[in-house]
């Protein structure tokens, strides 16, 4: 209006002026008629032929008054011109053309043409590179006309600007300046205050989350006439975990944001159908996405490529999926930014590429994709695409266990478990196991049965722990079906131990092909059957698995599936020592000391006996404790057989201990102590052996290092006597002959004295 009266006041001017001239002509024409009245009256007396015509003078102001009547008339229709031209050109160009490319000339030629552009043109050129409506679409320049129209105090544009920020359109994401600016225009905008309820839904921008917030907001802004708000409202109901109740709710919002012309509306309805709830139908699913996406909808865009990526109405089609979501993300969507990475990630459909993927996942962790924040921790874990960095993995599980995120809840509990990036906490990761497993997630609950049976962070309780592995190895996962098995294997529940390892080892669990080949070769749960067993084993063996590399060598070296092979046998005890594996070396230096596959090397032997030992296996320390008594491989060390004798015996080696308690009898390497003799043989002897039994017998019998008793002299005389002990068997004679610890029984005796000798007992030995 104020242009209109600008481009108007030449016109008013000439118009004044004209009026003027106007008023001037009517006065001297005025001033004329009243001097003929005059004149008129003084002749009124006089003769007809005194009084003809006008007077002289009068006649020339008559033609003055015409002459500026003229000029006056003829400025009045220029100013009128004028006016006309001036108003119809105002008219014409006050408004915008309702063609898209006229519209966006117009609007730039208003904003370049002027030194203070109105805020409502800035904003709306902005508008038209951001929809690219008459020009290409050009964030960064729409960003820019926004912000100056913001400055201006333009409502619209503090929405526009509210929406740039919040999606990342010409600038970094910022939830708390998208926030800012929608708080500033939901006064005047009710997609604005929408937003704002979207902010407290989602807990962005500095927002405690609060639903309730968000809610009511969306209610005032429905009756505003907000889209977005039933927009945002139905994205409500889509996420919510009752489809029963809520999904129809969530269509009825859709369509009517459709029937008010938000064609992208078309989307979210997609949305409603493609999940599996009671309005679920694919195919309607895909019709809605497909004009949704004509109006550009990140949703439709979307939905369109989780088809062709599930292969639901159209064939599967990772190559137009990835194209679908790569336009949708360009939109903003964060589930399409989140599945854009899972390609790059997993090189499906595409090169496999770490931090083209990390671009995403970050894209959408930054709109609260819990999705892209567990998996942004495991790139940080491995350093996939990133520097390895567990204590940022630490904290992207954080933020997605926060969110509930059952997989990220069970990777932070995992860092707690293992201390690895914090503290170790076995409660704390029995709490998030807890909450993952609650979820059925198969992992947590594997861990969790761990836990149980190990006493980690919980009391030690073997039926949890057997009801968690059960509930895992139900949903196939295999460790699970491992560890069940070899938990009921320990139980000696066989049968049942067997079908969770096959389970297990079908899925090429190294550990339960083991287990099916322990069954195999002992013959527990299922018929014995070395052959069976082998070929387990050798499976496992395939995957370095130590325990069935040593269980091919014996095999080999017994002669189970063929004659007795040595060389095989060294071989498979070679490759088991070489990997690390104590019982491995330990074979391996038997056949070294024995010569058994390999050329006898005493040196070798105590080479690998010494590697066992090392790793704490009791046969290896005794049997080297044995070289360095004896000089074999080395020099001769009372002192250091005496160490690993002492090593052997306090891991439960009952060898060890009749040997540590041998060297205690004699003081070799020890000082001299019959009396801690006899009970390193009393623990030897308890666990059956024989050279024990027969020993501590004589020290009852004799009182060497104990009282005499001949009761228990009799006791463990017998005990090794029924091992066909023949020392033991002729002494448990005379002392039946000579009623010591028993009643004299002649007969009893002369039967041990002949059983000795039977087994070679010579008299004086």
């Amino acid at each position: 209006m104020n242009e209109l009266i600008s481009e108007l006041i030449p016109s008013i001017i000439t118009a004044v002026i004209s009026g003027i001239f106007v008023v001037i002509a009517a006065l001297y024409q005025g001033a004329g008629t009243e001097a003929l009245k005059k004149y008129a009256s003084r002749r009124k007396d006089a003769s007809p032929a005194k009084t003809t015509g006008l007077p002289p003078h009068n006649a020339g102001k008559r033609q003055i008054t015409k002459l500026v009547g003229i000029i006056a008339g003829l400025i009045c229709a220029i100013s009128l011109i004028y006016s006309a031209v001036t108003y119809v050109r105002l008219n014409k160009t006050s408004a915008p053309s309702a063609d898209e490319d006229e519209a966006y000339l117009w609007y730039l030629e208003q904003v370049q043409d002027s030194e203070s552009p109105k805020p409502a043109h800035l904003n709306a050129l902005g508008e038209c590179y951001f929809y690219g409506r008459g020009t290409d679409i050009n964030y960064d320049s729409a960003f820019s006309y926004f912000q100056e129209a913001a400055k201006a105090g333009d409502s619209n544009a503090w929405y526009n600007l509210g929406v740039c920020y919040s999606y990342g359109y010409g600038t970094d994401i910022d939830d708390a300046k998208a926030l800012e600016y929608f708080e500033l225009a939901e006064e005047n905008n009710a997609d604005a205050m929408a937003y704002v309820g979207y902010y407290y839904y989602r807990g962005w921008g500095g927002l405690e989350a609060d639903t309730e917030k968000a809610l009511e907001r969306y209610r005032l802004a429905q009756k505003d006439g907000s889209v977005m708000s039933l927009v945002f409202q139905a994205l409500y109901y889509i996420n919510q975990e009752d489809p029963e109740t809520y999904q129809k709710q969530a269509v009825a919002l859709c369509q009517q944001a459709v029937d008010s012309g938000y064609e992208k509306g078309y989307g979210l309805l997609g949305l409603c159908y493609f999940n599996s709830s009671p309005v679920g139908d694919y195919g309607k699913a895909y019709d809605y996405y497909e004009r949704g996406a004509k109006a550009g909808s990140d949703f439709a865009l979307y939905g369109l490529g989780r088809c062709y990526q599930r292969g639901h109405i159209v064939d599967q089609d990772d190559a137009a999926a990835i194209e679908y979501f790569r336009q949708a993300a360009a939109l903003g969507n964060r589930n399409a930014s989140y599945y854009l990475g899972e390609y790059y990630y997993d090189g499906i459909g595409t090169n496999q590429d770490y931090e083209e993927a990390i671009k995403y996942y970050t894209f959408a962790a930054s709109r609260g994709s819990s999705n892209a924040m567990n998996k942004l921790g495991i790139c940080s874990k491995y350093g996939r695409g990133c520097e390895k960095d567990i204590r940022a993995a630490f904290s992207w599980y954080e933020k997605a266990a926060a969110l509930d995120h059952k997989n990220a809840q069970c990777n932070l509990a995992v860092l707690y478990y293992e201390g690895d990036g914090t503290t170790q906490d076995y409660e704390k990761a029995v709490e998030l196991f807890t909450l993952a497993a609650e979820k059925n997630l198969p992992r947590a609950q594997f861990y969790l049965g761990e836990c149980y049976e190990n006493g980690y962070g919980v009391e030690k309780n073997i039926d949890k722990a057997q009801e968690y592995y059960e509930l895992a190895a139900a949903q196939d996962y295999s460790y699970a079906q491992n560890n069940l098995g070899w938990l009921l294997y320990r139980q000696g529940s066989y049968s049942e131990a067997f079908d969770s390892f096959l389970k297990a080892a079908q899925a090429d669990s190294a550990s339960s092909q083991y287990g099916v080949g322990e069954c195999y070769y002992y013959g527990y749960g299922v018929e014995q059957n070395y052959t069976q067993a082998k070929l387990w084993y050798e499976q496992a063996a395939a995957h370095e698995h130590t325990s069935s590399i040593v269980q091919l060598g014996h095999i080999a070296f017994y002669g189970y599936c063929e004659e007795n092979d040595y060389v095989e046998a060294a071989r498979w005890y070679q490759k088991a020592a070489d990997l690390g594996n104590a019982t491995g070396q330990y074979y391996l230096a038997k056949c070294y000391l024995d010569g058994n596959g390999v050329e006898p090397d005493a040196a070798t032997a105590l080479f690998w006996y010494e590697k066992a030992a090392n790793q704490n296996h009791s046969g290896a320390q005794n049997d080297l404790g044995t070289l360095y008594y004896n000089g074999q491989g080395t020099a001769q060390d009372f002192t250091s057989a005496a160490m690993w004798f002492q090593k052997a015996a306090e891991n439960n080696n009952s060898y060890a201990q009749y040997n540590i308690g041998y060297c205690c009898y004699y003081g070799q390497g020890v000082p001299k102590n019959r009396a801690l003799a006899v009970e390193w043989y009393s623990k030897s002897a308890e666990k059956g052996y024989v050279s024990a039994q027969l020993t501590l017998g004589k020290c009852y019998l004799y009182g060497e290092g104990t009282e005499t008793d001949y009761a228990q002299a009799v006791h463990w005389l017998t005990s090794a006597a029924e091992q066909n002990n023949a020392q033991a068997q002729h002494l448990l004679g005379d002392c039946y002959e000579n009623g010591w610890g028993v009643g004299i029984d002649i007969e009893q005796a002369e039967t041990y004295h002949q059983k000795a000798a039977e087994n070679g007992y010579e008299s004086g030995t």
